[in-house]
């Protein structure tokens, strides 16, 4: 009897261990992730901060990155109910253009802050068949 509590309590001391191994692990993994995100936003600011402070650019201007524009699309729907219960459904297309900063690494590449924003456009609304 006595020694199956051993082993019961040695298994138990054995996953206990295993889990302690792995939440370690686990919060390790995460922090180094967290560290080199943190480094590559710092570094992002610098080289931004470089454009305002140093080399001679402009407020505004950021060297070694250039204006992206992404464009994306999507169809809205709208329901309308009206006072005669009768349903109408409604759609339209929009378009975005997400234009933002993106690094280069070429120093002769310039980014312009006032480029840089979101538009968007959309159709007129029609009935939907």
């Amino acid at each position: 009897m006595r020694s199956k509590k051993k082993i019961g309590l040695s298994a138990l001391g054995g996953v206990l261990l295993a889990v302690t191994v792995f939440s370690a692990y686990r919060t390790y993994d995460a922090y180094a992730t967290l560290k080199q995100e943190s480094n590559l936003l710092l570094e992002n600011l610098e080289a931004l901060a470089e454009g305002d402070e140093a080399g001679g650019h402009n407020p505004g201007e950021f060297p070694r990155y250039i204006n992206k524009t992404k464009f994306t699309s999507n169809t809205e729907f709208r329901t309308e109910i009206g006072e005669n219960g009768i349903t109408v459904e409604w759609e339209r297309k929009c378009t975005y253009a997400i234009t933002y900063c993106d690094d280069t690494g070429n120093d002769n590449d310039t980014c312009y802050k006032e480029l840089n924003g979101v538009i968007n456009t959309c159709d007129s609304w029609t009935e939907k068949d």
